[in-house]
């Protein structure tokens, strides 16, 4: 996929996960290396998912996977696309 983002852990070889869809429209899949889905980002919809004028997305993490890093991930993606992450 042209548009996927991938991450690289080490140098040493190829990317160890993938980033496909569009971040920016907050419906993308972060996968492994094999294809599993780890983590799937979703906009959250309504009036009350805003604050403050921004807009809200939903982060589901499968089991077994780092939330700590999946959470680095999408914040570097969003301060690339120009938005304000804060954790």
């Amino acid at each position: 996929m042209s548009n996927a983002v991938r991450i690289h852990l080490d140098s040493s070889g190829g990317w160890d996960f993938q980033v496909n869809g569009s971040f920016v429209d907050r419906t993308c899949t972060v996968e492994d290396y094999r294809g599993a889905t780890v983590a799937q980002v979703r906009m959250k919809l309504g009036a009350a998912d805003m604050v403050g004028g921004k807009e809200l997305y939903q982060v589901t993490v499968q089991p077994g996977y780092d939330q700590a890093f999946i959470v680095g991930v999408l914040a570097v993606l969003d301060n690339i696309h120009g938005e304000s992450t804060r954790c």
